[in-house]
């Protein structure tokens, strides 16, 4: 059960609703980026990827996690999954390729259609660890969520990326992450928790809310990435708007959270 499902659970949910009050943020201008396909979950997902991979190169000292991807594969090739040769072949050789690929825009920063098809192709082989899912199209790439992914990332403000003096992509909780079947969120900046959307709406929901209040949590009894890490803001980047919507962790750390931290704590354990 990820976090996600968890913070869905009427239990959860109900209990969220009665702690707070989703704040009433959303993105200033009109969408920028329509969806050019029908394939919203998977660019979704790309999107995150492409998206890691630059703040990287604005922040060469960021904190990196493997990728799901690489988990993958390791399912199909632990003989977890019902795969034949060719697929387990297919996925390691899309695996070495990406990493391959990954390095060398690191090492250059020039954003081209290989790094971008790389993100999409990550996103495919992504589904399988996380949804059981083996895409039919594995390793093919649509040219319409290429430059769909090319625009979005364009509209990303350099300056909201680049860290002052901490950076992690991708960061886990330690062992509180395990109590949401290992949750990652997708990136911290400096004291900033953050959690990409690649969605049409530009406004933040309840689940969305929930969900960074679960981050914020997970952090508070685990850490970030084996350390202590202060969060004052938690926020939502719209990538299809190019607008970073934030608000203060004091909506979060009132009188009555730390009873709520014991009792997510407690619930999640039960779920097990």
């Amino acid at each position: 059960m990820s976090l996600t499902s968890f913070v869905a659970l009427p239990e959860v949910k109900h209990r969220l609703k009665q702690e707070y009050e989703t704040p009433k943020i959303q993105c200033v201008r009109d969408i920028q980026i329509p969806p050019s396909t029908q394939n919203y979950g998977l660019t979704g997902t790309a999107f995150d990827y492409l998206m890691r991979f630059w703040i990287e190169t604005l922040n060469p000292n960021a904190e990196t996690k493997h990728w799901v991807a690489e988990n993958s594969v390791g399912l199909l090739e632990a003989g977890r999954l019902p795969a034949s040769a060719a697929l387990k072949r297919t996925a390691r050789e899309l695996l070495e390729e990406a990493i391959a690929c990954h390095m060398n825009y690191i090492k250059t920063c020039k954003l081209n259609d290989d790094i971008i098809a790389t993100a999409i192709q990550l996103a495919q082989l992504d589904a399988i660890y996380r949804a059981g899912y083996i895409d039919p199209n594995l390793g093919k790439v649509d040219m319409l969520i290429i430059d769909e992914m090319r625009a979005m990332l364009e509209l990303a403000n350099k300056k909201e990326f680049t860290s002052k003096s901490y950076c992690a992509l991708n960061p886990v909780f330690g062992e509180a992450s395990f109590l949401v079947n290992g949750a990652d969120a997708d990136l911290i900046i400096d004291d900033m928790l953050i959690d990409i959307k690649t969605i049409k709406s530009g406004k933040m929901d309840m689940s969305q809310f929930h969900q960074l209040i679960g981050y914020f949590i997970l952090n508070q009894l685990g850490g970030v990435n084996g350390r202590k890490i202060k969060i004052n803001r938690l926020g939502i980047y719209f990538s299809r708007y190019g607008e970073l919507v934030t608000f203060p962790s004091e909506h979060i750390e009132n009188d009555r959270f730390p009873q709520l931290v014991k009792w997510f704590k407690k619930t999640a354990e039960k779920l097990q």
